[in-house]
């Protein structure tokens, strides 16, 4: 029970307010709450509001990033498994294009080995009529011996001897005549085939039945060339080929083997056929003049051929005129490589290998021949010498017998000399 005192006690009680502090303070509060009301609740208000829509819409945003992140892995799931069929779809291509590889080189290795194998044949022949032609002269002596034993007389007079002598030489000659005109005819056969593409084509299909091509090239060639040469071109056309153009180059290689084996094996006119190839390529790689003459694609074949023969005739056989007119329009890049193709086939053709000498001076016959016959003993054939003289070797001789090289020059020496100086 509060006891409000009277005016007139003693003292004031100081727990109860002044009445005019009650009434200060009560307009002081009503000042507070309206401008709180006015002015900071509106504020605090905004700033809610604002803050409330900052966060709904990052949350909007986060999950529009994440619906589009979710469209751009499965796009890139998408990707990916066309990505997997693609890969899967080329290693199916790549086996079956590597299969088809192997099938046509396992063909093609086919074809070159059948090719391999037939002008393997065709050197066989070529020898075997070699080996007739020495079998006659034999048998020419014989025969004489034996006619003198039964007609009771000797056939070794001069005059009887002459006529023996002179009966196999016209056999000899006749039979390099005829390998002469089998090489000039498959040459020409070699120059149609380059030329007519469409029967070039005809005669290397390998669709058309062998026995049609070959009676085609009967039909066509017929009366046209040598039989000999229409009988080995016919044969040719019934192989198959890896390449239409490897036919004319097979005939042109069979005709370089005919004019060779066609040379007179008597005073050593084998070896001048080779000697002779080799002196007209130094001769045109050392003359630039020539070598541009030869391969001036504006003048015509006839022209440069007749460059050729003016060249040689008189001075070289009548087989190196063949040659290096051929060489002009065979399947070589260049005549000099042409050349250097023909002397290594009529060097093989009679047994020989070919050594490549090159010597800071000319050998003499007697240091030739030495060379030579060391050479032969080393490699159990008789070897042609291609001698070039070349100064910057200082001295000694370097030789070439295929991948074989021997190597005794002064050059050679000093920069070893110089390698383990340095070294």
């Amino acid at each position: 029970m509060f006891v409000i005192p009277l005016a007139g006690e003693e003292g004031l009680n100081p727990l109860i307010p002044h009445p005019i502090e009650i009434v200060l303070s009560v307009v002081v509060f009503g000042l507070l709450f309206f401008a709180v009301k006015k002015f900071v609740v509106p504020n605090f208000e905004q700033t809610f509001a604002e803050r409330t829509q900052a966060i709904e819409g990052g949350i909007e945003a986060a999950e529009s990033k994440q619906r589009e992140a979710d469209e751009k892995l499965a796009e890139l799931e998408k990707q990916l498994a066309d990505a997997r069929h693609e890969a899967a779809r080329i290693r199916e291509e790549a086996r079956e294009q590597g299969a088809q590889i192997v099938a046509e080189m396992r063909e093609q290795a086919q074809a070159e080995s059948t090719r391999i194998v037939d002008h393997g044949k065709a050197q066989i022949e070529a020898e075997r009529q070699q080996a007739v032609t020495s079998l006659r002269a034999e048998v020419g002596t014989l025969a004489t011996s034996l006619a003198g034993r039964i007609v009771g007389e000797s056939l070794d007079d001069d005059e009887r001897s002459t006529r023996v002598v002179d009966r196999f030489l016209a056999d000899l000659e006749t039979i390099e005549s005829a390998h002469a005109a089998i090489g000039q005819d498959l040459f020409a056969v070699a120059g149609v085939l380059r030329t007519e593409g469409g029967l070039r084509r005809a005669v290397t299909d390998p669709s058309v039945d062998a026995g049609a091509r070959s009676s085609l090239v009967s039909a066509v060639l017929g009366g046209k060339v040598g039989d000999d040469a229409v009988t080995l071109v016919a044969s040719a056309a019934g192989q198959r080929w890896t390449a239409s153009r490897d036919l004319a180059d097979a005939l042109e290689e069979v005709g370089v083997v005919a004019t060779a084996r066609s040379v007179d094996a008597r005073n050593d006119r084998t070896d001048r056929l080779a000697r002779e190839l080799f002196g007209l390529h130094q001769t045109v790689q050392g003359n630039p003049g020539l070598r541009d003459a030869l391969s001036d694609p504006q003048r015509s074949l006839a022209d440069r051929r007749g460059l050729v023969r003016a060249l040689l005739e008189g001075k070289a056989l009548e087989q190196t005129i063949t040659l290096a007119e051929q060489a002009l329009a065979g399947s070589h890049r260049t005549f000099s490589l042409a050349l250097e193709a023909y002397e290594r086939i009529a060097v093989d053709v009679h047994g020989e290998s070919v050594a490549k000498v090159r010597t800071a001076r000319s050998l003499d016959g007697a240091e030739t021949d030495r060379l030579r016959a060391a050479l032969a003993r080393q490699y159990g054939r008789d070897v042609h010498l291609d001698v070039v003289v070349d100064p910057g070797l200082l001295g000694g001789v370097r030789v070439e017998i295929g991948d074989d090289v021997i190597d005794g020059t002064v050059a050679s020496r000093l920069d070893e000399a110089r390698r383990r100086l340095a070294g």
